[in-house]
């Protein structure tokens, strides 16, 4: 019988051991920590997102895409509904958003726990691995801080850096598949905040509202370009833009550092050039004799109104009088409303990020994810050089590469 030892007890390699050990693969899993599944249990706000039925290629990173229109092919949403309900968890949808119907991430973790209890695959947990044992090429086994493991394969699912305070996720795994002769992408926190020096809020206050918000950036000829542009619920506290919007937006705005690059927000995203024009004239016509801030509080949130104030350099309790330069200026502070700029200095760190992008490099893995240079090792999950937006994506990415993983040791 093939032995297959999988290094992470994560969403991936509990995946991955399911799925090998359903076809009859004698599995070990290694746990460096005490608990299964610890990151799992939190995602999508402790409901588990589990996948999207919008599933495309193209909501992963550029390095990515080309592998992941094959992959999503060979396991697809609809496999991961399929895989779930073979252990009898019950999925529903969102808008296109799946969940376990029970909303509790932690029931998808003791699920997989009883299915893999079920199909007889130990769990070590406590041990660290430290290095993929190898022969002429191939893997023999595996050596963790506590002794040394034979195996005919061995996947590595050790997860990214996301998270290390809750998760333990330190990235130990990229330096293991380095040590295996595996080239390693830069990596960087992703679905993350946007840090700036720029917010700054009495009392801790801040904002949250619905808008659109572009990343933005000076090309090499210093003329401003709009990378991408997402719509939602944003916020924005001292020092830090986040809210999904934000988040979805990191993984590019880490790669534009070197671009200035800045977040310009439209808090009226709903109007057009002609609506907006007609709703400023009605909000002047009824300011007479108001403050700026009373004024910009029937248009927006008393935060954001502070906000504009500042950046517009008018003084909150100036009053608004009809022909004169106050009115103007009052009309320039909710014309800025559409677009409110932000310099970007980087990206929070690792600890509030819910991926990292970087990793293993796809080039150096099969279309099985095996390794080109060492037969029976395999790389899956948030250990490669894969990441996809919010909303169910990366744990799609862990599905499908524990099925093709599992699929190529069991062929």
């Amino acid at each position: 019988m093939k032995k297959l030892i999988v290094c992470g007890a994560g969403a991936a390699g509990m995946a991955a051991a399911i799925m090998a050990a359903r076809k009859g693969i004698d599995v070990t899993v290694i746990e460096k920590t005490e608990v299964a599944g610890k990151k799992l249990t939190m995602t999508g706000n402790g409901r588990c997102n589990l996948t999207n039925e919008d599933m495309s290629a193209d909501c992963y990173n550029p390095a990515a895409r080309e592998y992941m229109d094959k992959a999503l092919h060979i396991f697809s949403w609809q496999d991961t509904v399929s895989f779930f309900e073979s252990m009898g968890l019950i999925t529903e949808s969102e808008e296109g958003y799946l969940y376990p119907v029970s909303g509790q991430a932690t029931t998808v973790r003791d699920i997989m726990l009883l299915e893999l209890e079920r199909l007889g695959v130990e769990i070590i947990y406590g041990q660290q691995v430290k290095e993929v044992l190898t022969c002429d090429a191939s893997v023999t086994g595996v050596r963790t801080d506590k002794g040394r493991y034979p195996a005919d394969h061995v996947i590595l699912a050790m997860g990214g850096k996301a998270g290390p305070s809750s998760t333990k996720s330190t990235g130990d795994g990229y330096y293991i598949a380095g040590k295996a002769g595996l080239s390693v992408a830069e990596t960087r926190p992703a679905l993350t905040g946007l840090l700036t020096d720029e917010l700054t809020f009495k009392g801790g206050a801040g904002v949250r509202s619905l808008a659109n918000i572009s990343l933005c950036f000076y090309d090499g000829e210093g003329l401003e370009r709009i990378a991408a542009t997402e719509y939602g619920e944003v916020q924005l506290t001292d020092g830090r833009i986040s809210g999904i919007p934000a988040m979805q937006l990191s993984r590019q705005a880490g790669e534009l550092m070197g671009e200035r690059p800045f977040a310009e927000i439209d808090f009226l995203p709903a109007y057009t050039d002609e609506t907006f024009e007609a709703m400023l004239g009605s909000v002047l016509a009824a300011a007479e004799g108001r403050t700026v801030t009373q004024l910009l509080s029937g248009v927006c949130n008393s935060h954001l109104a502070e906000l504009i104030c500042r950046i517009c350099r008018i003084a909150p309790d100036m009053k608004v009088i009809r022909g004169e330069r106050s009115a103007d200026q009052a009309a320039e502070a909710v014309r800025r409303l559409r677009k409110v700029r932000i310099a970007i200095k980087g990206l929070s760190d690792y600890d509030k990020a819910q991926v990292t992008t970087g990793g293993v490099e796809l080039k150096d893995l099969s279309d099985d994810l095996e390794a080109a240079n060492c037969r029976g090792l395999y790389v899956i999950g948030e250990l490669a050089d894969v990441d996809g937006r919010c909303g169910g994506y990366n744990l799609q990415w862990a599905w499908t590469s524990a099925y093709i993983a599992g699929r190529a040791i069991c062929r």
